[in-house]
């Protein structure tokens, strides 16, 4: 898909933040269906979501997710991609996440349901793919190797509150220093989170290398069609690989 492509285009170019590859990742696959934080919205009585997080109930939306990656090139070309997917939730805490092409129409959808299974659309072939939820026991690493990377974990620094979409997002910045046998650079993470929506509105990430961002924009407050949620009638059902 045009996504992971991309991700994989600018790991190779360049090094890249974890932190900054693990929200990106968690916007791809999880269609922004789960709160990384309790708050506002957040449902103790329906069931967890992958990794233990809670289902955001009560708090939908609609949403355009924009993911912008400059990078500076031998020569001094900059290469530039950008990927455009759009971001539903309903009440109920479901969630898509549409992956468009070049112009504007989705070619995949992935559909995520309050327990977590994944209904995965391909719009050119007209197929549907149903994945159960499946749920991984969480296994704490007390290596000693393990205790040194998570105690050299960068400092957060608090950026306040700005808004963003008409929404109040909190933000924070951390900044790593990486050191390589070709001398030392820094990168910067900075993030903006709407705490009560329980989603992430906007990350940049940078390095003497380039930048990336993650932007979210169009931000609608209700109800998306329900129609939205649900595998088209007409499309052939694929058996799970």
């Amino acid at each position: 898909m045009a996504s992971f492509a991309v991700l994989s285009f600018f790991t190779r170019k360049g090094p890249m933040n974890k932190r900054f590859i693990a929200i990106l990742l968690a916007g791809l696959l999880s269609a922004s269906a789960w709160s990384a934080d309790a708050g506002a919205g957040v449902s103790a009585d329906r069931p967890a979501a992958p990794a233990g997080r809670p289902l955001v109930v009560d708090q939908p939306y609609s949403a355009t997710h924009t993911l912008t990656m400059r990078r500076q090139q031998r020569g001094g070309a900059e290469a530039t991609h950008r990927t455009v997917t759009k971001l539903y939730r309903d009440s109920a805490g479901r969630a898509r996440r549409d992956l468009l092409d070049g112009e504007g129409n989705p070619t995949h959808s992935f559909i995520i349901d309050t327990d977590g299974a994944v209904i995965v659309l391909d719009h050119r072939n007209r197929l549907v793919t149903r994945r159960a939820a499946r749920r991984v026991a969480p296994v704490i690493d007390m290596s000693a190797p393990a205790l040194r990377k998570a105690e050299a974990r960068p400092p957060v620094e608090s950026l306040g509150e700005r808004d963003i979409e008409g929404v109040t997002a909190t933000g924070e910045s951390t900044r790593q220093r990486i050191r390589t046998a070709a001398g030392s650079f820094e990168i910067v993470t900075e993030s903006w989170t709407s705490k009560e929506l329980g989603l992430t509105l906007h990350v940049r990430n940078s390095d003497p290398k380039g930048e990336s961002v993650i932007a979210i924009s169009d931000l609608e407050r209700g109800e998306p069609d329900p129609a939205l949620f649900a595998a088209p009638e007409d499309y052939q059902v694929k058996p799970e690989a």
